[in-house]
């Protein structure tokens, strides 16, 4: 007797029986019985790694005792990766070698190949919720694009968001796309801001679904802030760009639906920020019971700043003695290392390109 594998990968026992006369249902599809020889039942078989070896024989069925006829049912319980008959006219079109069944393993390697996976901020990103929101957000990055989901009140009253951000130096600008907010009600859009306290000095401009943007500033610690609504927008708010422009501690804030025209929101506020900043990406659904989810794409943050700093500390006590050692003594001077002058810098060898992820 001839038989053909046709199982790969399977754990096969040795005590089965043979199979009675079976129809060729295939799982999910039920059909008319095949047509096959009466003489001869469906030879469903099961192949353990490599290829059949030759040994003792089972009394029963006259197979080799590492090759048996499996019953449907019972087939369809075993680990196996490929199931297809070892005979018969279905079996013809998907056994093994069928350049049918090649073709369509292709295809779904392909596919499962080319789907993009979601996955945390790229290097040199962090996230993290604030103001203590009611329900946690998230941020996932996936081939550029952002998805960010956020609880939370309000950004400008509450100051409840989820915030994804880098650490920024000086001037710079930071820009995105907005493409989705899930809500008619939420806010998603860009930010400046000292840290991530509750109630910290920021600067953000803001889009809802239906309702406008808004470029928003806080100048001191706590809730509240002062903002600005930008004219000619219309209610189809999103897709749109934004992008925040710090120099110094002036903050400008502008909008675009083409990519190419980009109108300014308002005046120029001062911004009393640190030096470093954090920028970055910020959802609140404006309702503290629900999430709601923002994407973005088109992402651009200053690049990574190669080169020598140089800061200003004018307060410095050199009275224990005008070294290193006695003016970074933080109990001698307490404004060292984190008071140096805000309106100081000096860079040497500053990178003059972007980078967008």
């Amino acid at each position: 007797m001839t038989h053909t594998a046709t199982l790969v990968q399977a754990r096969c026992k040795q005590s089965m029986p043979a199979p009675p006369p079976l129809s060729m249902n295939l799982p999910g599809k039920p059909t008319a019985a095949a047509s096959l020889p009466k003489s001869k039942a469906p030879d469903w078989t099961c192949k353990r790694s490599g290829s059949w070896s030759q040994g003792m024989l089972n009394r029963e069925t006259g197979l080799p005792m590492n090759r048996l006829p499996l019953p449907l049912p019972r087939l369809r319980q075993l680990p196996c990766r490929f199931m297809v008959p070892a005979q018969g006219s279905i079996g013809s079109l998907l056994s093994t070698r069928s350049p049918l069944l090649l073709a369509l393993l292709a295809i779904l390697v392909l596919w499962k190949s080319a789907q993009p996976c979601a996955a945390a901020p790229p290097p040199g990103w962090t996230d993290a919720d604030i103001g203590l929101p009611a329900l946690a957000g998230s941020t996932l990055w996936s081939n550029g694009t952002w998805t960010i989901s956020a609880s939370g009140t309000d950004i400008c009253s509450y100051d409840q968001l989820h915030f994804a951000w880098m650490p920024i130096s000086g001037d710079s600008v930071i820009s995105a796309k907005v493409t989705s907010i899930q809500t008619a009600a939420g806010q998603a859009g860009i930010m400046f801001r000292n840290d991530t306290t509750f109630g910290s000095v920021e600067a953000a401009v803001l889009v809802t679904a239906s309702n406008g943007i808004t470029f928003q500033w806080r100048s001191n610690p706590g809730v509240g802030c002062s903002y600005q609504i930008a004219l000619g927008v219309g209610t189809n708010d999103v897709p749109v760009s934004l992008r925040l422009v710090r120099s110094g501690n002036s903050f400008s804030a502008f909008w675009s639906t083409n990519d190419v025209d980009f109108n300014q929101v308002g005046l120029t506020p001062t911004v009393p920020l640190n030096l470093i900043a954090l920028a970055g990406l910020a959802v609140s659904a404006n309702d503290n019971s629900t999430l709601c989810t923002a994407t973005f794409n088109q992402v651009s943050t200053p690049a990574p700043v190669f080169g020598v700093y140089r800061e200003l500390w004018p307060a410095l006590n050199s009275s224990a003695g005008n070294n290193l050692a006695a003016l970074t003594n933080t109990t001698l001077n307490p404004n060292w290392p984190n008071a140096p002058d805000p309106g100081y810098i000096d860079e040497i060898g500053r990178a003059s390109c972007r980078e967008r992820v």
